[in-house]
């Protein structure tokens, strides 16, 4: 049996049951299952799947049914409860595959370890596969029993007897491509607990809407481990997502992925009816999360008809009508293969291209074949969202309109057609029939009809998706009515009244039923024949107004002028006469017969003016002056006139001001003493002049000018002012000055050098008591002072300073605690430096060992000095720029301080690298060899940053004459190198290298090693002195020299010879002594000895502790003949033989050469 057969029968077993869902659970919130385990006699659940297993399935943070339910609900519905068994249910499985013995004993058996009012749902969960899957009509099917109602030893919290009612019942495992997790129908069932119905065919004659959601076959994604999304309608109808509504075009419409949170968008059937039961639902599913394992990925179009749905919902059948589904996928491809049940499902259902449109096939018509309306176009895929534009088709909306519905004939009438409109596009064309046998095709036309009747005004409208809409005007042309007018009078005077009379006027086609009077003075009368009087004077434009009996209007004008009598001008001046420090008042007592006066208007004649009715007013300067007086009325007549006056000149007022004193009294001031005081007499007044003279008595002594300049003491002091103007009038005020001492101020700098942004401290001192200071700042520039600052307070001191360089000038002063004078103001000069800023450049790329330059000309300042520290040490040079060897690498910090001079100081500091070099070890074995030794050499490379090499070693053989005896040269050998060689000359081993890294850094190096021969001693002489007589003293004189010239000597260089020599007489160990003797010396021993006469051999023998090879030179025998003492002068009686003997025996002598 195939597996879509199974599932097939299965998903219609579900389908029966599904009938008449009671009542469901809470689909939000948190919503506490009970999960039952209940095996059979033949069969207990595998070793594997406990009660741990189970309650992962339903409720771990991950592939669990509360994991599928937080992400599929956006964490709308929280899944929570308890496992309960494994029990044993009585029978084996085959007993209970049918019907719902099952469910009802699972429930009994459970009873007494659950409480069942405190859970919303129940499941069972049965041993073995379901039926579903393993197709074996033995196992039990996976179904939910919606109306079954089992009752239960419970109460609930009212004391009512509790039944379960409705419970799902699912499998252990699954049989799909071996034991699967039966998540996916776990879930399934739970959506009918939700109260889902089944989106399958449930009569099997197609697939529904297939893998595509998991109330249908999308529960068995991942062979039935990994369910599919909700469909988004049951999503919307769950209350997890709500639906965007689009009611209009959407250009670019950004649609993300539902399982990275993305929105759906409700597109109503047709387009402007939002409450229709019939709507496109579209969803971007995207292979990711629970929507993993989906037939395919990009846009969802689903067509929903809640009719069908909720009318078929009860009876499980919403999709069996492949025809018309309750919910249906628009298939991209067209292929239909769901509803022909090719297949569940195909990467080409969704949309990733193209468009939906009433003309594609899948189309966006009604079920019914009508127009939705909607067109989905340029769809693209974007990453994992999906972008469309969304336009709704509909007709265009005709709106007609004109500006009367009743015209006389010949008038023109403006018609208006600009308010029509499309919801989808634009209007393209406008056709206005008038009726009259005339046409217009613009949009907003005027036309005038030549005969009267009633005309049907059509306007059609057509949009550029050729769509029309019509509106009719009705239009009644009529023959105007005819005025017949008189008037008692057209020019009156501002009072008189006038007749009009319109009783004349007739209609030829009708009656008059209406007559308007506009008077143009804002009063109206509908009356035949009126009588009116105007209460302002003017041009007025009288307009009567006629209508008929078919609202047919016509309007005559006529032209009235009312004459205004002017105001008569009167008024008076008081005082008559006066002068400058007079104050004038004009009283007016003007009239107006017809009306009242409104507006006043003085000109004094000085240039100022007055709007009040009796101004008063003072004069500046003396002369005469024209003063008129203009009047306008409430009529806006216009009356003026003009009388003239005579104003006198006034005496100055004298006054002085002393900026530095106070004013004690009328005319009496405290000053300063012992510092000139500008005594200002600029502040005397004078109404009618502006240049005055100045005139000063003091001490007996005149002065003339507006600034007095003294040096008073202390006392009192008179001095006289007299000011006069230029026309002769004079006055003179006597003034009392007196002098005080007062405190002296000092500052604790008389100039100072900062910084920009350099604090520093003013500090007064004082000799005398003061309760006050004032500190002013100022910026000097090269023409004045720039006050900055003006502080007044008790503070003993200030901080100063300045955010920009230029020369400033703090002027200090004290008030005195006893008079309140001021002080004489202390100045300080302050210059102001940009700060000197430090700053130096260097190679980044640097090496160990070597001379690295340091740049810090870009410090800047004035006359800077440079002080320099490497590591904290400071370095020789002052200058910008340095060189300084470093010998070491790693990491090293310069610091650059500079000094500006006069003020500031600035650091900068950075951190050096210095590649290293790399580093060789050079090992020789011996440390000194000798010739005929294995010499041997090892060479490591590192480097403490990257690997290193060496690129070359020389090796040189000079022997001990300066000979080159042999070179060798080895290349790029890695980081590691041995050589073992036999050592031919003695002389020097000189070994030449240069290790590289891969910064190509390097290190060169040379070394050498000495090559010794082997000493060699050799007896170069025996030398006896004395007398060689019997008894006598003999002195016996060994040579040993160290070298033998005849020895080959290129495996020679000197090597020390030490040891010992004996001498023997006669085969006799006479003495013995030691040695050491250099390369090339000689050394000599001396043995003292009394000598016997007779034949004598002497033997030397000499032994070398170390180091000597040849040692058949190390002996030396020398043999000599020494006399007895003569008493007569007679040999002893010797034979001659025995004398001849003797003799040659002296004469010869035994030597061992050495070689």
């Amino acid at each position: 049996m195939s597996a879509r057969y199974l599932s097939v029968i299965g998903l219609l077993f579900l389908a029966i049951l599904a009938v008449n869902s009671a009542s469901a659970a809470p689909t939000s919130g948190n919503i506490s299952v009970a999960f039952i385990m209940a095996g059979f006699e033949d069969q207990d659940f595998q070793e594997e799947y406990d009660q741990d297993y189970f309650e992962d399935t339903a409720f771990a943070n991950t592939n669990s049914m509360w994991d599928y339910f937080d992400e599929v609900s956006k964490g709308a519905l929280n899944i929570e409860g308890n496992v309960y068994g494994p029990y044993t249910l009585d029978g084996d499985a085959a007993d209970y595959s049918s019907g719902s013995s099952f469910v009802r004993d699972s429930v009994e058996i459970a009873d007494d370890d659950i409480y069942y009012p405190d859970y919303d749902a129940v499941v069972a969960i049965h041993s073995g596969p379901g039926g579903e899957s393993s197709g074996n009509s033995n196992d039990i099917w996976s179904a939910h029993w919606p109306t079954l109602t089992i009752s239960t030893d419970d109460e609930d919290e009212n004391g009512n007897d509790h039944f379960v009612d409705g419970i799902s019942q699912v499998p252990e495992y699954q049989l799909s491509n071996g034991e699967k997790n039966p998540l996916g129908v776990w879930c399934h069932e739970f959506g009918h607990e939700l109260g889902l119905p089944d989106y399958y065919d449930t009569d099997g004659s197609s697939e529904g809407v297939g893998n595509w959601a998991v109330m249908a076959a999308g529960s068995w994604g991942n062979n039935g481990e990994t369910p599919v999304y909700f469909s988004a309608y049951s999503r919307y109808w769950l209350g997890w997502d709500e639906p965007i509504l689009v009611q209009g075009d959407i250009a670019n419409l950004v649609i993300e992925p539902v399982s990275e949170g993305g929105k759906i968008y409700k597109l109503p059937i047709p387009g402007n009816w939002t409450d229709s039961e019939q709507y496109f639902l579209l969803e971007n599913r995207q292979q990711t999360k629970y929507d993993t394992y989906l037939p395919g990925e990009g846009l969802l179009i689903w067509h929903i008809d809640e009719e069908v749905m909720f009318s078929k919902w009860s009876s499980n059948t919403v999709n069996n009508d492949e025809d018309h589904k309750g919910m249906d996928l628009e298939e991209a491809d067209g292929d239909d293969d769901l509803d022909s049940g090719a297949n569940r499902g195909d990467s080409g259902d969704p949309y990733r291209s193209g468009s939906f449109t009433k003309d594609t096939y899948p189309n966006s018509l009604a079920y019914n074949g009508s127009e939705s309306g909607w067109k989905i176009d340029n769809i693209e895929v974007d990453g994992d969202n999906i972008v469309v534009d969304i336009s709704f088709l509909s007709k265009p909306h005709a709106i007609a309109d004109a500006d009367e519905a009743v015209v006389a004939e010949g008038e023109a009438l403006q018609f208006y057609g600009n308010e029509s409109w499309d919801e989808d596009g634009q209007i393209v064309n406008y056709t206005w029939n008038f009726g009259d046998g005339k046409y217009n095709y613009t949009d907003n036309p005027v036309h005038i009809f030549t005969e009267n009747g009633e005309y049907n005004v059509t306007l059609t409208v057509r949009d550029n998706n050729g769509l029309e809409d019509t509106y009719i005007l009705n239009i009644f042309v009529n023959k105007p009515p005819v005025a017949s007018i008189s008037i008692s009078k057209t020019v009156i005077m501002l009072g008189e009244s006038i007749t009009f009379d319109a009783s004349n006027s007739y209609d030829l086609d009708g009656e008059i039923d209406f007559y308007y009077w506009n008077f143009d003075d804002g009063r109206t009368s509908n009356q035949i024949m009126k009588e009116h009087t105007y209460s302002d004077s003017g041009i007025f434009n009288v307009s009567l107004k006629l209508i008929d009996n078919l609202n047919d209007i016509s309007t005559t004008y006529y032209t009235i002028e009312v004459i205004n009598s002017l105001p008569e001008i009167s008024f008076d001046v008081n005082p008559n006469d006066g002068n400058t420090l007079t104050l004038f008042e004009f009283i007016d007592s003007s009239t107006d017969a017809d009306g009242e006066i409104e507006e006043w208007l003085w000109l004094f004649g000085d240039g100022n003016t007055s709007n009040e009715v009796s101004p008063s007013h003072y004069y500046s300067f003396p002369g005469y002056y024209n003063v008129t007086l203009t009047l306008t009325d409430d009529q806006n007549g216009v009356n003026s006139s003009t009388i003239i006056i005579f104003v006198n000149n006034s005496p100055p007022n004298p006054d002085i001001v002393i900026e530095e004193g106070i004013i004690s009294g009328e005319n009496q001031w405290i000053i300063p003493t012992n510092r000139e005081v500008r005594i200002d007499g600029g502040v005397s007044l004078d109404n009618d002049n502006t240049v005055l003279t100045y005139q000063w008595q003091y001490d007996s002594a005149t002065y003339y000018g507006q600034h007095l300049d003294l040096l008073f003491v202390e006392g009192e002091h008179n001095i006289e002012l007299t000011v006069s103007d230029p026309r002769g009038a004079n006055t003179t005020e006597t003034f009392i000055l007196t002098g005080t001492n007062l405190p002296i101020l000092n500052l604790n700098y008389e100039e100072i050098n900062l910084v920009v942004n350099q604090d520093a401290e003013i500090i007064t001192s004082t000799f005398g008591e003061v309760n006050l200071y004032e500190w002013k700042i100022y910026q000097v520039s090269s023409s004045n002072l720039i006050l900055l600052s003006d502080e007044v307070n008790v503070n003993l001191s200030k901080t100063i300073k300045f955010n920009e360089r230029g020369d400033y000038k703090l002027i200090a002063s004290a008030r005195d605690s006893e008079s309140n004078l001021w002080t004489n103001d202390i100045e300080l000069d302050v210059t102001v430096y940009d700060k000197p800023t430090s700053y130096f450049e260097f190679d980044s790329d640097i090496n160990e060992d070597t001379w690295i330059g340091f740049n810090g000309s870009k410090s800047t300042g004035l006359g800077l000095n440079y002080v320099w520290k490497l590591d904290g040490n400071i370095l020789d040079s002052n200058n910008a720029i340095i060189s300084t060897f470093i010998d070491s690498g790693g990491y090293h910090v310069m610091n650059l301080t500079v000094e500006q001079e006069p003020v500031g100081i600035a650091y900068y500091e950075s951190e050096i690298y210095l590649n290293s070099k790399p580093t060789g070890v050079l090992q020789t074995s011996p440390t000194t060899p000798r010739v005929g030794e294995d010499f041997e050499i090892y060479l490591n490379a590192f480097d403490v940053e990257t690997d290193a090499n060496i690129e070359y070693l020389k090796i040189k053989i000079i022997d001990n004459k300066d000979n080159e005896r042999a070179e060798f040269e080895y290349i790029n050998q890695g980081a590691n190198f041995n050589l073992i060689f036999e050592v031919e000359y003695a002389g020097e081993i000189i070994l030449e290298y240069s290790l590289i890294d891969e910064s190509g850094n390097k290190n060169e190096s040379i070394n050498s090693v000495n090559v010794i021969g082997w000493a060699d001693i050799f007896i170069s002489d025996i030398k006896i002195s004395g007398s060689k007589e019997k008894g006598a003293k003999h002195q016996i004189e060994t040579i040993l020299t160290n070298y033998n010239e005849t020895y080959n000597s290129t495996n020679y260089n000197g090597y020390t010879a030490t040891g010992y020599y004996e001498l023997f007489i006669d085969s006799e160990l006479v003495h013995t002594s030691s040695f050491s003797i250099e390369p090339e010396s000689s050394e000599s021993f001396k043995f003292e000895w009394t000598a016997t006469g007779n034949y004598h051999e002497f033997n030397v023998k000499a032994y070398v502790n170390d180091g000597e090879i040849n040692k058949e030179n190390n002996e030396y025998t020398k043999e000599q003949v020494f006399e007895s003492e003569r008493k007569s002068g007679f040999l002893p009686s010797l034979s001659l033989l025995s004398c001849i003997v003797v003799m040659c025996i002296i004469v010869s002598f035994n030597r061992s050469k050495p070689n």
